[in-house]
């Protein structure tokens, strides 16, 4: 058994969706830094036809469209 104390930052989250493929997908963006890091909600993703690659696939998209327009200004 071990025993451990950690000190915990929470940063602060946005919530977003994107319409992808004729789908509404939710994304967590969050500012660390400079940098934006962004994350599909997966109880939206999971419930893609197609297995994996398919679920893969549209998780990819929706990141890199933020993205995208995160870059541009649009987004962030």
């Amino acid at each position: 058994l071990r025993y451990q104390l950690l000190d915990r930052l929470t940063l602060p989250r946005r919530t977003l969706a994107l319409d992808v493929d004729g789908r509404s997908v939710g994304l967590k963006a969050v500012s660390r830094g400079a940098a934006v890091t962004v994350k599909a909600e997966a109880d939206h993703i999971a419930s893609v036809a197609g297995g994996r690659a398919a679920r893969d696939g549209l998780r990819q998209r929706v990141e890199d469209l933020f993205r995208r327009g995160a870059d541009e200004g649009d987004s962030a």
